[in-house]
């Protein structure tokens, strides 16, 4: 699923950028309204991203705790279920995306406040300052949001109905700590490796650009197809506990 969305997404970010040509207009010519038209040409690919990592976690969740076998028939499948998990996603995500967007334009163009600007100068190499804004946005993900909302995600994709937010609030509630640690450290592997395709050279051909373009893709999906396996296994262990407990009063 994850080679499959990687060349659907890739194919066409490619075909955008053939069309718009917004990012060769982005790099030439810097200003607010470049950057918009950008980041809106971008959109297409991102909504494809979210899509391709809800059907992904679907089918983690579903092989992990029910046993079920993937079928290739998973990854195009859109029901309610798959719909219920992107609507979680979005809010996950798109309010981090949007934030570190639109800090990245408030940077360049010199309208944001000093002291941050000044924090991400004293960071020398260009990439590590987008490595250290993408771990901080993580980071606070896994404060305010996984420790109470991460279940839901198992939840939805093995199709429990109703109030998955109040439910999930209600079974992390003696392990939020360790939910929001490794909402936080799962998908920290794959970070290196996104960011090692940058540092090994800088992107001033279209061969090399297209190349980096790809391999980030694939390597956001597997991140997410990780996360979804280390929640997997922590949504056993909570229901497990659960049981436990109903089967103690029994004794």
């Amino acid at each position: 699923m994850t080679v499959v969305w990687t060349a659907v997404a890739a194919g066409t970010g490619y075909a955008v950028e053939a069309l718009t040509h917004t990012l060769s207009d982005l790099r030439a010519h810097y200003t607010f309204a470049a950057a918009m038209r950008a980041n809106a040409a971008q959109l297409v690919q991102y909504a494809e991203l979210l899509v391709a990592a809800s059907l992904i976690g679907v089918t983690v969740y579903r092989t992990i705790i029910l046993g079920e076998d993937p079928r290739w028939h998973s990854i195009w499948r859109i029901g309610r279920r798959e719909m219920r998990y992107l609507a979680l996603a979005i809010v996950f995500s798109v309010p981090v995306h949007v934030g570190m967007r639109s800090l990245a334009i408030a940077v360049n163009l010199g309208v944001a406040p000093a002291t941050l600007t000044q924090a991400l100068m004293a960071i020398g190499i260009p990439i590590l300052r987008i490595v250290s804004v993408s771990v901080t946005a993580h980071l606070l993900v896994s404060i305010a949001l996984t420790p109470f909302f991460a279940l839901a995600f198992p939840l939805i994709a093995i199709g429990v109905p109703g109030g998955v937010l109040r439910r999930s609030m209600r079974m992390s509630r003696s392990h939020r700590i360790r939910l929001g640690a490794i909402g936080f450290l799962a998908p920290l592997p794959i970070v290196p490796l996104f960011y090692s395709l940058y540092l090994a050279g800088t992107a001033n051909t279209t061969t090399l650009e297209m190349l980096q373009s790809t391999a980030g893709i694939f390597l956001t999906l597997l991140a997410s197809a990780l996360e979804a396996c280390v929640f997997a296994v922590a949504f056993q262990r909570v229901t497990a506990h659960l049981h436990k407990g109903t089967y103690d009063v029994f004794d």
